[in-house]
């Protein structure tokens, strides 16, 4: 692949990532789902009960929905690097949303399947323990109220 056409590759992979991060902010679930692949698999490490291995269109989905009610994006503009097929993105979010939850960077790796739409993501923390222990704290009231007994 010639370099313009690698740059143009480049472009379209971060612009379709930055889409879905738009609606996911916007809660577009629908529109977040478009652009993965029926087979997508995302690994959040960790051990928060968010962190796991999701796998195909309905547990992406449940991901998505369930990251949404604990992550709010800071705001600040996302940083794109490229090596071979992979694409490694770097986004801070708020934990906790806008209530004074640590902000935490997220690295999240993603290859593409041959159609242009994301195949897998693996999410890390940068600082996982953080993450983790903020991911849960803020759950546990949520968790608490529902509990019977």
């Amino acid at each position: 692949m010639d370099d313009r056409a690698l740059e143009r590759l480049r472009i379209e992979r971060q612009a379709l990532f930055t889409s879905m991060a738009g609606a996911f902010v916007r809660r577009a679930f629908d529109e977040v789902t478009e652009g993965v692949v029926p087979e997508v698999t995302l690994t959040l490490q960790g051990s928060s009960w968010l962190a796991g291995t999701y796998r195909g269109y309905e547990e992406f989905s449940h991901y998505v929905l369930a990251a949404r009610l604990v992550l709010e994006p800071a705001g600040k503009p996302m940083t794109y690097l490229h090596h071979g097929e992979e694409m490694v993105i770097m986004h801070e979010f708020e934990v906790g949303g806008r209530v004074g939850g640590p902000e935490i960077p997220l690295h999240i790796s993603v290859r593409f399947g041959a159609d242009g739409r994301l195949s897998s993501l693996v999410i890390q923390p940068k600082d996982q323990a953080l993450f983790d222990q903020a991911v849960d704290s803020f759950l546990r009231p949520q968790l608490r109220y529902g509990e019977t007994g």
